[in-house]
């Protein structure tokens, strides 16, 4: 048991009050283990550093947050393995498109995972991020078909009319330029990727302004 510690946050309390004590009893069976008085005191230190982080993180989060990411969690089953699918949702959840530190170390919390095992998965999928985005994220398709269809136009068209260039983001925080790959939207395109929905046939500054006014 005592090798599974560090997985269990009521255990890393445990063996802080333990250490606190100087339990010769639990220093015995650390022993067995190949633990020593040195490396509990070690250990505990890291610990009680972790345990206040993630106490400062949890209070940190917002409670609208909190019951909406309660609700996402819910819909998941609290399952472990839908982690992805999890923290796209609650990206979505977010008006900046993105996961506050204090909403990782929620969903954390709640699956029973590493705080470092959230942040893998945001690391490793593009599609998450952990840094405030724009409130709406302008998508241009990068694929060939689109630029047969001009889409190198309508990306100079909407990187003048916002005065961006493309992963820059404007001064009130509204607007974003990003090339992704193919969104299957090559029926309509010229197309841009707003939050999810798609707006076609923007091949001209009319239709590109009245995109944006809609937004």
């Amino acid at each position: 048991e005592l090798t599974r510690i560090s997985a269990d946050r009521n255990a890393q309390y445990c063996l802080l009050v333990c250490h606190a004590s100087q339990s010769e009893a639990v220093l015995a069976a650390l022993k067995d283990v190949g633990w020593s008085r040195a490396s509990l005191k070690e250990w505990s230190g890291t610990a009680a550093e972790n345990l206040q982080r993630l106490d400062e993180e949890l209070a940190a989060l917002d409670q609208e947050l909190a019951d909406k990411i309660d609700g996402i969690l819910a819909a998941h089953g609290e399952d472990p393995t839908q982690l992805v699918g999890i923290l796209l949702d609650v990206e979505a959840a977010v008006e900046r498109h993105y996961i506050p530190e204090a909403a990782a170390y929620y969903v954390a919390e709640r699956l029973g995972v590493k705080p470092t095992q959230v942040y893998d998965v945001i690391s490793f999928y593009t599609a998450l991020h952990d840094k405030p985005r724009a409130k709406f994220t302008l998508e241009v398709c990068s694929s060939a078909p689109c630029r047969v269809k001009d889409s190198d136009t309508l990306l100079e068209r909407l990187k003048r009319l916002l005065n961006l260039e493309v992963g820059q983001v404007t001064y009130d925080g509204r607007f974003s330029i990003e090339q992704v790959p193919c969104f299957g939207a090559c029926d309509v395109s010229p197309a841009v990727r707003v939050n999810g929905v798609v707006y076609g046939h923007l091949d001209s500054e009319e239709r590109i302004l009245d995109m944006l006014q809609q937004l």
